[in-house]
């Protein structure tokens, strides 16, 4: 049986008070009281989900996740960033499933677990080249080879950081160029491979100075 869909009065009222409930907990976040915060939303949330207020949810979702992740809760956050991953897979809402997907990586990331920021990556990475997002591609290429890199997986860091100077140059992105040189370089200096950290540390610098020159000339 399918379940009778509620009043539009009870309905209404749910809505009222998961409003009020949200505006409490802004209030309570903008004087810095984060755990008071997180318990309202999460009342809100409860509401919101017997409601089936997907928007709702959404909103309400990435509040929680920004708040614990400020007080640096990472179990919680990744409670949630799943909730919100597995409803933007729902909703079909490919961007939204790209951030909570990197976000997801950051997190594992801040607790050492390097194997589940690869994973998480990975996954965005597949869905941003479906976008033809190129910007968005080369910065998870660029965090994905610092990931590879802490592993030790020396061979795939290099190959990302080099897929990810693809774009850049294409797109003539002086400023990321550059960070990824100097990536690049730790990677063959922790390779031992000297010649070519102090090319690549040479050419970071280079499009460091390529970069001033174009904004002195305005």
């Amino acid at each position: 049986m399918e379940p009778h869909p509620q009043p539009l009065s009870l309905v209404r009222r749910g809505e009222n008070e998961a409003e009020s409930l949200s505006q409490q907990a802004l209030e309570e976040y903008q004087v810095n009281q984060l755990p008071k915060a997180i318990e309202l939303w999460e009342q809100a949330l409860k509401i919101y989900l017997e409601l089936d207020d997907k928007q709702a949810i959404v909103t309400t979702l990435k509040n929680l996740i920004a708040v614990n992740q400020q007080l640096k809760n990472y179990p919680q956050t990744i409670d949630y960033l799943q909730q919100y991953l597995t409803l933007t897979r729902e909703i079909k809402d490919k961007p939204g499933e790209i951030s909570a997907l990197t976000t997801l990586a950051k997190t594992y990331a801040q607790q050492g677990k390097f194997t589940k920021t690869v994973e998480f990556y990975q996954q965005a990475l597949i869905l941003v080249r479906e976008t033809n997002n190129q910007p968005e591609e080369a910065v998870i290429l660029g965090n994905l080879a610092i990931a590879y890199k802490t592993l030790g997986n020396y061979v795939q860091a290099i190959q990302t950081n080099q897929q990810s100077l693809q774009i850049l140059q294409k797109r003539g992105n002086r400023q990321d160029e550059g960070i990824v040189f100097k990536n690049l370089g730790n990677v063959y200096e922790a390779l031992g491979d000297y010649d070519n950290a102090i090319t690549s540390y040479e050419k970071a610098c280079k499009s460091h100075e390529k970069l001033i020159t174009k904004e002195l000339k305005g």
